[in-house]
């Protein structure tokens, strides 16, 4: 089975498990115009389309924050494991940079370890580590020179 059907199915995004999120893959050709947007490499910037995470931060990247145009944003949430006693922890939370988000270098993210910990550090939760991704998906553009 083709990954885009599977995923399809499967959702993507969060309460999926409610059905949310779920889509029939496209399996036309994309247009001359997207074909162009998607596939442009000559911009001076680059713009997220995904949430975005890294610590820490490179260096090329920490020190072009001044000319990037970014949001943080907090995420947490909670977690339940098929291979746990069913009690539900809140995992840790990270501050990732937005959606909308434009940087002078290109940004590459990590996945961010967000399992829960005790007050002395220790894994709260033993089972199987547990990961935020913050791997960006961005899109090379044209930034107008101030």
């Amino acid at each position: 089975m083709p990954f885009s059907i599977f995923l399809g199915g499967e959702g993507i995004g969060g309460e999926r498990s409610s059905g949310a999120g779920q889509f029939k893959p496209a399996t036309e050709e994309l247009s001359s115009v997207w074909q162009d947007i998607v596939g442009y490499r000559k911009g001076n910037a680059h713009c997220l389309t995904s949430l975005f995470w890294q610590h820490p931060l490179p260096p090329d990247l920490s020190d072009s924050l001044t000319q990037a145009s970014y949001h943080l944003q907090e995420r947490g949430g909670w977690i339940t494991s098929p291979v746990s006693d069913g009690r539900q922890l809140r995992r840790r939370a990270v501050q990732m940079f937005t959606e909308g988000s434009v940087f002078p270098v290109l940004p590459d993210g990590r996945l961010a370890d967000v399992t829960p910990l005790q007050e002395n550090q220790q894994p709260k939760f033993q089972d199987h580590k547990i990961y935020r991704s913050g791997v960006s998906l961005s899109l090379s553009i044209n930034r107008r020179e101030e």
